[in-house]
């Protein structure tokens, strides 16, 4: 098929109208664009099964390229930045399937919660405590468990919906860290493959990971037990040796509504959150302070690692691990707005709910 055979299909595939013009302006456009859009492939390592298909991704590509170029030029400037990243290629609905955001996951809050906390079989020994209000007024202005040492580099759940294990994960190696000074990366593929009350790559919810690993007794290391991004029947801890000082014995589940309560949280150490990662906006997201259009629909497991104010913004801000590779957002991380508009409020995405978490372990 010759390539002006396959611009007037595309159109077609695009709902335009095969004539002459349209055309003529689309070739001008992919033309213009090929050489970053091929740049981009290369960085990412993207290929396709035929010319059609790769067509088709240039022209999503480009689409995405003009959504990024209009939100980074508006006057005044965005607090945050958008660039291209390994999802450019994709639809924002194919975004959402990958990741199993929106209507393609399990609500994390619906699906779960009266699993948790009607289920007496689950609630061990866990000592669920709450943050004092008393400590408030103690708080640092700036923390981040980067810098301390207490957090692995960003790693890529890749096309399974394990975000809960990535933010479980990530929450038992800072308290680790925090108990003894050594990091380690645990395993995620332990968790999803052996904890029978959440559904690996179809989604879970950090809490029941941790009552899990309460009765588990120790993690073994992402080398050890090296993640696959799959689901699996089969558990395979008797084959790995578990590390020691990661068994989780309690957890602190916030109250939630309150953002002193999740800076002394996160103050203390890293803390497994839960936000709405649907928006066009955090597809792309770069680097600043995110105070993007987004909903409060739970989808999303993360994990803060610190906050503090952005000096160019002036925005007070979350610094938050994500679990889609160190070449999305900034190295991996991002830091979301701490706003909170009313009192009792769940804040931007819906970060100050109910459902973040963090473990003790021993």
């Amino acid at each position: 098929m010759t390539t002006k055979s396959l611009l007037i299909l595309s159109l077609l595939i695009f709902g335009l109208e095969a004539n002459s013009a349209s055309h003529i302006s689309l070739n001008n456009k992919v033309e213009s664009f090929k050489p970053k859009f091929l740049a981009w492939a290369k960085e990412f390592n993207k290929s396709y099964p035929s010319a059609l298909e790769e067509l088709k991704r240039i022209m999503i590509w480009i689409e995405n390229q003009e959504y990024i170029e209009s939100h980074n030029q508006q006057i005044p400037s965005p607090s945050f930045t958008l660039d291209h990243n390994s999802f450019s290629d994709l639809t924002h609905d194919e975004y959402l399937s990958l990741n199993k955001l929106g209507s393609y996951g399990r609500d994390m809050v619906s699906s779960h919660k009266e699993h948790i906390f009607s289920n007496t079989l689950l609630v061990s020994n866990s000592d669920q405590r709450e943050l004092s209000s008393a400590k408030y007024l103690n708080l640092p202005r700036y923390v981040n468990w980067v810098e301390e040492g207490a957090v692995t580099e960003a790693k890529n759940q890749g096309g399974c919906g394990s975000c809960w294990a990535f933010s479980a994960i990530g929450a038992i190696e800072g308290a680790k860290f925090i108990n003894d000074g050594e990091l380690v990366s645990l395993s995620e593929q332990m968790m999803m493959d052996c904890d029978n009350s959440d559904s690996s790559c179809e989604g879970g919810i950090m809490e029941t990971g941790f009552l899990w690993e309460e009765r588990e007794g120790g993690l073994c290391s992402e080398d050890d037990y090296v993640y696959t991004a799959k689901d699996s029947d089969v558990c395979l801890d008797s084959n790995c040796t578990e590390v020691p000082g990661t068994h989780v014995n309690s957890f602190t589940r916030l109250n939630g509504g309150d953002v002193k309560e999740l800076m002394q949280s996160v103050a203390i150490q890293p803390t497994a959150i839960a936000m709405d990662a649907q928006s066009m906006e955090f597809q792309f997201y770069k680097d600043g302070v995110f105070n993007g259009t987004c909903a409060q629909n739970l989808d999303h497991g993360i994990l803060a690692v610190g906050y503090g104010t952005d000096e160019l913004s002036g925005l007070d801000y979350f610094l938050v691990k994500n679990s889609w590779g160190p070449k999305w957002g900034d190295n991996g991380f991002f830091k979301i707005s701490a706003l909170q508009t009313e009192p009792g409020g769940m804040g931007v995405c819906g970060i100050l709910n109910n459902f973040n978490t963090a473990p003790t372990v021993f």
